[in-house]
């Protein structure tokens, strides 16, 4: 499950066509709400999806939240899918490259149910980012992004462990060695 307290990325699917939309917030539940809000009032800062709304009616427009994530990482993950599904003919967002898939990749990211991204989708993302070389001026907006950002203390219940962000996430709790 996704907390929408946390930062991440989330899709508004109009159900009705099969068009996506990917974006990104550090702090989705308040997002979700404002762009829920900007549907409602006709003022998404999409026009197509403003046209589709008053085409199709807002019942057809679905908003959920897909992937959680530090936040200097949404961009990246928004641009990945948004890229994709370009490619596929059917996202909102403009591409920030063009990407040509063959009849075979096509299929294989259409034939999963469109209700969210399947294990492989994610980890093709995941391997995607990992690695991936940053220019300095990247490095640098992260740096300003995260300078001042202070995490709580928090304590595994498996072990002794203390510690602060997203190393604890990720080697505790329910990843823990010491887990029974």
């Amino acid at each position: 499950m996704y907390d929408s307290k946390e930062s991440g990325v989330y899709k508004i699917t109009n159900k009705e066509n099969d068009k996506r939309y990917y974006g990104s917030s550090g702090c989705l539940e308040e997002k979700l709400k404002e762009e829920y809000q900007d549907l409602e009032l006709g003022l998404h800062i999409i026009p197509a999806i403003n046209k589709d709304v008053k085409k199709y009616g807002i019942e057809v427009f679905e908003i959920e939240i897909i992937y959680n994530c530090l936040e200097h990482e949404t961009g990246e993950v928004v641009e990945v899918l948004a890229n994709l599904n370009n490619a596929l003919d059917r996202c909102y967002n403009k591409p920030s490259k063009i990407i040509k898939l063959t009849p075979e990749q096509k299929i294989l990211f259409t034939t999963k149910e469109e209700t969210g991204m399947s294990e492989e989708q994610k980890e093709k993302i995941s391997k995607k980012l990992k690695g991936m070389k940053k220019t300095d001026k990247h490095r640098e907006r992260i740096s300003k992004a995260m300078k001042g950002k202070t995490y709580p203390e928090v304590k595994c219940p498996h072990c002794p462990k203390i510690g602060k962000g997203g190393a604890m996430k990720r080697y505790h709790f329910e990843n823990c060695k010491e887990k029974a």
